[in-house]
């Protein structure tokens, strides 16, 4: 998982489940905009505010791979944030992105498979938060990564 602020993208370290939640938001809005009937969101404020209750609990590392472009004729490093990050607090409006982000998946790079994830768990939305599981596939391997 790739996510970025100020055209630079954020360590492990850096990653906020604020950040995350709504990329998510934003990337199913987007694609619905361009794709669909339009927005699914007009007002993103309650989704900020509601983001700002959210903790979390990160075992991420950063893994960098390469591709070559024949477009750019050179090669490209890629990389992105691998591992469990567990997200506790108020999810009951992210739970519908959050599921919706298994596929879509989020951040820079999701032509290239990052940004990809699995909800591990999923307890009631109010008691507990879905544990999301990056998995980045490098050109060599499809397996999922832990």
């Amino acid at each position: 998982m790739r996510l970025q602020a100020n055209g630079h993208a954020l360590p492990p370290e850096k990653l906020q489940a604020r950040a995350l939640l709504l990329a998510l938001a934003r990337r199913a809005s987007l694609l619905a905009e361009f794709h669909g009937d339009g927005p699914l969101l007009d007002d993103f404020s309650p989704l900020r505010r509601a983001a700002a209750d959210v903790v979390d609990e990160k075992d991420l590392a950063w893994r960098d791979w390469r591709r070559y472009s024949s477009r750019q004729q050179r090669e490209m490093r890629l990389g992105g944030a691998l591992g469990n990050w567990r997200l506790h607090g108020p999810l009951a409006p992210f739970l519908p992105f959050l599921r919706l982000g298994q596929w879509l998946h989020v951040g820079k790079e999701t032509a290239f498979g990052l940004g990809g994830y699995t909800l591990t768990e999923t307890l009631r939305a109010d008691i507990a938060a879905p544990a999301v599981e990056n998995r980045e596939r490098s050109p060599q391997t499809t397996e999922k990564k832990r």
